[in-house]
């Protein structure tokens, strides 16, 4: 079995965001952050990207800081 890529993690606001397993970034598509998601949309992300139905845009640089 793969280790997962992508995980999710709840903010301090309660909602949640979709991060690459091995750097903690945030994905993004087409520019736009996985973040502030409920969390059913984090989970529904998180099954298409493992299942390659939606690519991540290629992290060029970690994100600002919270």
């Amino acid at each position: 079995m793969m280790p997962a890529q992508y995980e999710k993690q709840r903010s301090g606001d309660g909602t949640w965001k979709v991060v690459d397993a091995d750097n903690g970034w945030v994905v993004t598509m087409n520019g736009v952050p996985l973040d502030d998601l409920e969390q059913s949309e984090a989970d529904e992300a998180i099954g298409l990207l493992d299942a390659g139905e939606m690519t991540p845009d290629t992290p060029h640089a970690p994100p600002p800081a919270d």
